[in-house]
């Protein structure tokens, strides 16, 4: 288990990319210069979410859920379910609206959550992972959420560097 303290520490907005545009979106730019928008989660993207779900490699879903064989239903609606105070959830959408990745925090006691990111296999080692939990620690921030705490397999490297 990590423990992330003070998360919006992590990355500054300037460092992150990323600048504010109408409608509640955020666009930020990735390593390779594709340029993302983010955006709150709704009840409405649960289809959405579980189509990504669904496209993630076996690989990616036993890093994230512990297992290749969740109930990605299950994780779909918990993700569509966010309320944008005790659980936070944030999109990344490229130019066609396709999800890209998606981040949430749910608010375990006080000022501690634990917190899930999912990255498209496609767009992996392109700093998302890395903008959506800068984005996801400055919400959560507003929330007097200050610690993330995230289980992550032991050879789940890359998460691990994100959280570090």
């Amino acid at each position: 288990m990590a423990v992330l303290q003070n998360p919006t520490h992590t990355m500054s907005p300037a460092s992150a990319g990323t600048r504010r545009e109408p409608e509640g979106y955020v666009t930020a730019r990735l390593r390779d210069g594709t340029e993302i928008r983010i955006r709150h989660v709704t009840g409405d993207d649960q289809p959405a979410l579980l189509a990504f779900m669904q496209h993630l490699s076996p690989d990616s879903r036993r890093m994230r859920f512990f297992s290749p064989a969740c109930d990605l239903r299950a994780a779909a609606k918990w993700a569509a379910s966010a309320d944008g105070t005790d659980h936070i959830g944030i999109l990344a959408l490229d130019d066609r609206s396709q999800l890209l990745g998606h981040a949430a925090c749910v608010r375990m006691a006080g000022a501690r959550a634990e917190v899930a990111i999912e990255v498209d296999d496609t767009h992996r080692h392109q700093g998302l992972a890395t903008i959506l939990i800068a984005k996801l620690a400055r919400e959560a921030e507003q929330k007097q959420i200050r610690h993330f705490v995230a289980e992550v397999l032991p050879e789940n490297h890359e998460m691990l560097d994100v959280f570090h």
